[in-house]
């Protein structure tokens, strides 16, 4: 197995994960890097898709409630966990604020425990 090329951080809870035009759920946060976010959700997407995404935050953590930022769906794959699929999204465009806001996630909200666990990586061929 190669090394990873950057540390990964699993999320304490899941923050939810909307698609900006149509706000339909896409999925539940697993995991966040600086590079992107890996989610769980009940519908599968297509890799190398672009969307326009919204993230619901909690109050202190962002004042207005949510983060938008575009994405590229990178991977898909059935989860394992009954009829879930897990996926990797890599930042497309995403504001200085919205990647300080990563940053508080990364920093704020972890869990030890899974730090370093390969099923929580966001790109899977890595």
């Amino acid at each position: 197995m190669r090394p990873r090329n950057q540390e990964r951080t699993h999320l304490i809870y899941q923050l939810r994960v909307f698609d900006a035009k149509t706000d339909r759920l896409i999925g539940h946060m697993m995991n966040i890097t600086r590079h992107g976010l890996k989610l769980i959700g009940e519908r599968a997407v297509r890799p190398k898709r672009e969307f326009a995404l919204r993230m619901d935050l909690p109050r202190n953590v962002m004042r207005d409630g949510h983060l938008a930022f575009e994405a590229t769906s990178k991977w898909c794959h059935k989860d394992g966990r009954g009829g879930f699929y897990a996926m990797g999204f890599q930042f497309k465009s995403i504001s200085p604020e919205g990647l300080a806001v990563v940053d508080t996630l990364i920093r704020d909200f972890f869990d030890d425990e899974n730090h370093g666990n390969p099923d929580m990586d966001l790109n899977p061929e890595l």
